[in-house]
């Protein structure tokens, strides 16, 4: 009697689903012995949490009027041009290598000293790009306004122009 391709189908994942519990199994086991750290059965992910050093509107704006770190703006330098936060200097994330040997000799003279970045709002990743290179080049006091020019400028609060 032959054998239709419905039944060997059938046996063929059977077989599979056999493998599969087994290998199961054995991951189980393993795991079990593993000897320093057990995995979790379930993944669950770890909260995302702000970094520290980011700061609200309040502490930017105190930050800007004291005078006492550096404010560097990571939008592109067209933007920091058309309007910027009073004294901020252009750190654009796009040019960052090209920028930061215009303000090297400026950055390097305080590089103990605080560092405040924005960009456009809290969706804008350049500020955190340019945080991130700054902390790779030994800059340790270096904070993120994420709020950014759209927060600045919604507050009413002053903006410079630079010349063309």
């Amino acid at each position: 009697m032959s054998r239709g391709p419905w039944e060997i189908t059938a046996r063929d994942l059977m077989a599979i689903g056999g493998l599969a519990l087994l290998s199961f199994g054995g991951a189980l086991v393993s795991n079990h012995f593993r000897p320093h750290h057990h995995l979790p059965r379930v993944y669950q992910a770890s909260p995302v949490q702000a970094d520290t050093t980011d700061i609200g509107l309040e502490q930017f704006v105190a930050f800007v009027r004291s005078g006492t770190g550096i404010v560097l703006d990571a939008r592109p330098e067209l933007f920091h041009k058309v309007g910027h936060v009073p004294g901020a200097l252009s750190l654009p994330r796009e040019d960052f290598d090209l920028g930061y040997a215009r303000l090297k000799n400026r950055l390097e003279s305080s590089k103990s000293g605080p560092i405040a970045i924005y960009c456009t709002d809290e969706t804008c990743d350049d500020s955190r790009f340019v945080r991130s290179r700054l902390r790779a080049l030994g800059f340790t006091r270096v904070a993120v306004y994420p709020g950014g020019w759209d927060e600045w400028t919604a507050a009413g609060l002053p903006k410079e122009v630079s010349d063309p």
